[in-house]
């Protein structure tokens, strides 16, 4: 690490105001002069940032590491990301062996085969919602959650229409190990 480098420096890092998409100024600095560093949250705690690719893949694999949100401990990036993760918890923020299960339980409703053969049906459903004037609310809402309670076995009783995400009504009859997963996340 360089010495140019104030550590630890506060995260979120502020974006340049001329390009908000592209990544913090002092971020892109960072990930090429001091990949691995400390940053300070909100909350005053000090995590260590890692920006680059192999450095992230090595952390990830290590057992010392871990995502479960509900580690005393867990980096929060602030107060909200904190509170709603006190409630819920989404595959992607557990740590083996919780993650295993929960994964094992729907990889057979997210094979390849299976998507494909639902490709159809997600085809009309997005055709149906571009008639839409808001790309958003018609599409980028209702789609990913019509594909996922298609794929895990949820009966869904409505049509999709523009702005709105299905509810699971009834897993049907038990017969999906993920439609029975998902009528619990509600």
């Amino acid at each position: 690490m360089t010495d140019a480098l104030p550590d630890p420096v506060t995260f979120p890092m502020p974006r340049a105001t001329d390009r908000p998409f592209d990544p913090s100024p002092e971020l892109t600095r960072r990930s090429a002069e001091a990949p691995v560093s400390r940053v300070r949250l909100w909350d005053g705690t000090t995590p260590w940032l890692v920006t680059r690719y192999d450095d992230v893949r090595a952390v990830l694999a290590d057992p010392r590491a871990g995502v479960d949100v509900a580690e005393p401990g867990f980096p929060h990036t602030n107060a909200v990301s904190k509170a709603r993760d006190a409630r819920m918890k989404t595959l992607m923020q557990m740590d083996a062996p919780e993650h295993t299960a929960h994964r094992r339980l729907l990889t057979a409703d997210f094979m390849i085969r299976k998507m494909e053969a639902l490709r159809p049906r997600i085809q009309r459903i997005v055709d149906d919602l571009l008639a839409g004037s808001d790309l958003v609310r018609t599409v980028a809402l209702p789609v990913p959650a019509w594909t996922w309670k298609t794929a895990s076995g949820a009966t869904i009783g409505v049509r999709p229409r523009p702005g709105w995400s299905p509810p699971v009504t009834s897993p049907p009859g038990g017969t999906s190990a993920s439609a029975a997963c998902a009528s619990n996340t509600g």
